[in-house]
């Protein structure tokens, strides 16, 4: 099943060297400048995030939650698939992660099977109040950091706002000082967490209660231990790099990436930075997609300790394809067969184009 993909993807001998597997637990740009959960688990006397190093409470809470079966780690098989990013030689190569279930569903989730409306999501709240089996720790006065039930990478742990706010609220000072807080905290390499937001019915977000997930960095890793960053990494970076040199403007895209997006690099930052940050990335894309799409309309938002990044949202699915935030930091999850196949005909770069907006669209 796995080398079926590779050889769809990989069709030239720099891509094959490139293709690798991957534990189941597991160059070149051009820049363009451009009743709340306090009360419910006052019982049980969470302790706060300041009690204890975060990320080893989020290591105990994960391990507690496996071995009595109150979290649910998804067994994947793990690839790394590369694709050039142009028709050229010196095209960047991406090494897309590519998670394939080992127990694949039957359909893929836009086939047939009615979705759970807005209405049956709010009355099953997992998030008011959590299960104390996944409860890690009060972040601040407003938010709370639990673990991902259902999870493909370890460590999975979302934020959330501790009485009800709207996913289609825009970010706030008070959600970025705690997703900092987590981003910061996470990885036993150094690198931090990537955080990600889910905006909009396009974007893959699952539930209506505001939260923002958060996985540690690197986001895969070898069968011999060997870390993988995330696919764009190395190319978001170099851009990056670039915009300082070049003292050019602060928010930027990358035009190597095949979605129009809006990066900005953030380095050691502030909760309040971060917030000016990303109303300035939503700015830029709404003038740059002016007619097209708004800021009231489905996004994803990626963050780590160094870059923020804003995707705008089209589409939620191609074909049976579907990403939220993960996919635009270049790894997918599939589930189903019809997912597989899916993803041999279009090419990653092509899916991440049609959900959000090709970066070639107007050419």
């Amino acid at each position: 099943m796995l080398s079926g993909l590779s050889r769809i993807f990989i069709g030239r001998p720099v891509a094959v060297r490139c293709r690798q597997a991957v534990s189941g637990r597991g160059e070149g740009s051009n820049l363009r400048g451009g009743p709340s959960i306090a009360g419910a688990m006052s019982a049980s006397a969470p302790r706060t995030a300041v009690e204890g190093g975060l990320w080893d409470q989020i290591k105990h809470r994960y391990d507690a939650a496996q071995a009595s079966g109150s979290s649910a780690y998804t067994d994947t098989n793990t690839e790394v698939l590369c694709e050039p990013l142009g028709p050229s030689s010196a095209s960047p190569v991406v090494p897309y992660i590519v998670k394939i279930a080992r127990r694949l569903r039957g359909k893929p989730k836009n086939a047939g099977k009615r979705s759970a409306s807005r209405e049956e999501k709010m009355k099953n709240n997992p998030f008011l109040p959590p299960d104390p089996n996944l409860y890690v720790a009060q972040l601040t006065g407003t938010h709370s950091l639990v673990l991902n039930k259902f999870n493909i990478t370890p460590h999975h742990v979302i934020v959330i706002t501790d009485a009800f706010e709207d996913q289609e609220k825009p970010l706030s000072l008070e959600d970025f000082e705690a997703t900092w807080m987590v981003v910061c905290a996470m990885g036993d390499s150094g690198l931090g967490g990537m955080a990600f937001f889910n905006r909009g019915p396009l974007s893959g977000a699952s539930q209506p209660h505001k939260h923002i997930q958060c996985v540690p960095l690197p986001i895969a890793t070898t069968v011999d231990g060997k870390g993988l960053e995330a696919p764009f990494e190395t190319i978001i970076r170099k851009a990056l790099g670039e915009m300082v040199a070049l003292g050019g403007a602060r928010v930027g895209s990358v035009d190597a990436l095949p979605f129009v997006h809006a990066v900005q690099g953030v380095g050691a930052s502030t909760p309040e930075v971060l917030h000016q940050t990303y109303g300035a990335l939503l700015d830029d894309l709404e003038e740059r997609l002016r007619g097209q799409w708004t800021r009231e309309d489905s996004y994803n938002m990626l963050l780590t300790k160094e870059y923020m990044m804003v995707v705008p949202r089209r589409a939620e699915f191609i074909m049976s394809v579907g990403a939220n935030a993960m996919g635009f930091a270049g790894s997918f999850f599939l589930g189903t067969q019809a997912e597989i196949d899916d993803l041999k005909v279009l090419g990653p770069s092509r899916v991440l184009g049609s959900l959000g907006f090709g970066s070639n669209d107007d050419e």
